[in-house]
């Protein structure tokens, strides 16, 4: 078929012819075009409406997940450090406690060292001396002579005699022509035997009568005669007044020349020997050495926690 024949065909198939009929249904038809347009773009204005509310719901709920999230990190963050600041402090604690700990060890044995060394000073400052208890007081005595008596009685020779300067431990004011004896550091409790003797029948006027105006300290010239002195009056037991022309046989004792923190401590002892807790009590170049039976060792006695150690009643109370 050829292009003339399909035009004219279309043109038969087109109707463009209006009745009265049609008319009515194209007005009908305009009416409805123009009341549909405005609710076409009441549409598109809440279609946007809610793509709005809903792109604002999810900044919003992104923004909530944000700071969620932030929130937990920040909560970690905090709790880390929070965690890690009490480990430092734990440690600086620790350091600081174990320092102190140190410190105090030091000062307590440099205080022991000082002691101890205090203590050697003392000492030897009287290394050479010895100490005569119970040889009482008489006015114009001759304390040399009294020596050298006891040197005979130990053994000594004329020409062994130690050089020696033999006084009376005095101290206080003189009244009268007799000096009034007070020795408090040293206590008739240090000595080996304590039945002293009462019924000794004495020249002093007993208003100036103490216990310890029998005191005579003996400081010789050398060392070695001191020891040997000693050494002789351990071995000989016993001395007594008699011995040195005193009519009465009450006992003579000689004992190192302690220092006052030693005569407490074999006070100390002493008092446990004699409620039979110790076996043995005795001094050795002015320190207190003790023996808890005949098969134990001698222990060397420094402080009264030494005592308290061997002192097993007052252990167990404690």
């Amino acid at each position: 078929m050829s292009d003339k024949h399909h035009q004219r065909l279309q043109l038969f198939l087109v109707d463009d012819t209006v009745n009265e009929d049609d008319a009515a249904d194209i007005n009908a038809t305009d009416d409805d075009d123009q009341l549909l347009l405005p609710y076409e773009l009441n549409d598109d204005a809440y279609a946007q409406i809610m793509a709005a509310i809903l792109a604002s719901s999810r900044r919003a709920a992104e923004v909530n997940r944000c700071n969620a999230l932030n929130t937990v990190n920040t909560n970690k963050t905090l709790d880390c450090k929070f965690d890690r600041l009490i480990s430092e402090v734990s440690g600086l604690r620790d350091a600081i406690e174990e320092k102190i700990d140190s410190i105090n060890r030091k000062i307590k044995q440099t205080n022991k060292l000082f002691q101890a060394s205090q203590d050697y000073d003392k000492r030897s400052g009287k290394a050479c001396e010895l100490v005569l208890m119970g040889i009482p007081y008489r006015r114009g005595e001759n304390l040399r002579e009294y020596f050298v008596r006891l040197c005979r009685v130990l053994g000594f020779q004329e020409f062994e005699i130690p050089l020696a300067y033999v006084r009376r431990m005095l101290s206080g004011s003189s009244s009268g022509s007799t000096a009034r004896l007070k020795i408090p550091h040293y206590s008739h409790s240090i000595l080996d035997n304590l039945k002293i003797r009462t019924n000794v029948k004495l020249t002093v006027q007993s208003r100036h009568t103490t216990p310890n105006e029998s005191i005579i300290v003996v400081q010789f010239v050398f060392r070695n005669a001191r020891n040997e002195f000693y050494r002789r009056y351990l071995d000989h037991k016993a001395l007594c007044l008699r011995d040195i022309g005193l009519e009465s046989g009450s006992r003579i004792f000689v004992n190192e020349n302690l220092t006052r923190t030693n005569l407490g401590l074999k006070a100390e002892a002493m008092k446990m020997k004699r409620d039979g807790k110790l076996k043995n009590v005795f001094t050795v170049n002015g320190q207190i050495y003790v023996k808890r039976t005949s098969e134990h060792r001698p222990e060397l006695v420094t402080s009264t926690v030494d005592l308290l150690l061997m002192d097993e009643n007052k252990m167990r109370s404690n």
